[in-house]
């Protein structure tokens, strides 16, 4: 019976192939996405979840693509229809919203997996990445309604990198230990130093930060350090898009040559305007405060 739908899957692989045999590299749209997460669980060999403030390399199982379109096609399906048959792929996944992180973390949950981490990556001007579901969408996903491994909604929000991040670079502004379920309020200011009054609140993986009894759920602090240990630098409008979306909200972004603004929609009221001047940044201890200085407003 297995060997028998082992069958019928690949056929139905090879159909789509000679169906949609003009896709090629797809658009690259690093230059409109600025932050997504990957959410993965650790091997014996990597980093302990005890000291998830060492930067390390995220990296895919396969071997980088060269230029053949037959190959590109072939791995774009093995990757985004997770058939481990047919080897690794020179692909890494991401999301770009924090429910769909939590969503992921959920699925890992239920498969008994140990070690999940929640990584925030900084993937602006970073060359290669795909739209998922616009790729899914030109291998002719969700036209076969019982190819369960092929459905378009299994990759909204999902985003492919082509190669690797080395820690060097710098571009993983969070990782957050996610096992388990359960979840925890935390509500966080996003720029302390600018509009201290400005709150939101976010559902985390429970116990993924250890807040202080001063702080009264207050993450900022916590958030900021974690930045800072990982890169070694805090730049204030990074830290806060990160909490912008963390929290669900809508968001548009403006940049000049001297500052860069960020503009949260708010439900029932007007929304909330915040400028960054470029490059300023917030170093351990400076520009963001004590969270015990925290201004309600």
């Amino acid at each position: 019976m297995f060997l028998v739908q082992e069958i019928k899957s690949y056929l139905r692989f090879t159909i789509m192939l000679m169906a949609h045999s003009n896709l090629g590299q797809p658009r690259d749209v690093s230059r409109s996405l600025r932050i997504a997460f990957r959410v993965e669980c650790l091997d014996d060999g990597q980093v302990e979840t005890s000291n998830l403030n060492r930067p390390r390399d995220i990296q895919p199982r396969g071997e980088i693509l060269l230029d053949n379109r037959r190959a590109w096609q072939k791995a774009f399906d093995a990757h985004l229809s997770a058939d481990r048959q047919r080897g690794p792929t020179p692909f890494i996944s991401f999301v770009t919203t924090w429910s769909a992180a939590m969503s992921w973390r959920m699925r890992l949950s239920q498969r008994s997996a140990h070690k999940i981490v929640i990584m925030a990556v900084w993937l602006k001007n970073k060359p290669y990445i795909y739209d998922a579901l616009e790729i899914a969408k030109q291998l002719g996903y969700g036209q076969h309604p019982g190819d369960a491994q092929r459905q378009l909604n299994h990759h909204t929000d999902e985003v492919l990198l082509h190669g690797s991040i080395a820690a060097n670079e710098r571009r993983v502004l969070l990782c957050l230990r996610a096992n388990g379920s359960a979840v925890e309020s935390v509500f966080f200011r996003p720029d302390p130093l600018g509009l201290p009054s400005f709150r939101l609140a976010s559902q985390l993986p429970y116990g993924a930060i250890k807040l202080p009894a001063k702080c009264r759920g207050d993450g900022t602090e916590a958030f900021r350090d974690y930045m800072f240990s990982l890169t070694g630098t805090v730049r204030r409008f990074e830290f806060a898009l990160l909490l912008v979306i963390m929290a669900g909200r809508s968001y548009l972004v403006t940049e000049d040559e001297d500052k860069t603004a960020l503009q949260v929609q708010m439900p029932g009221r007007s929304a909330i305007h915040l400028e960054f001047p470029n490059n300023l940044t917030a170093e351990n201890g400076n520009g963001f405060g004590d969270c015990g200085d925290l201004v309600v407003g």
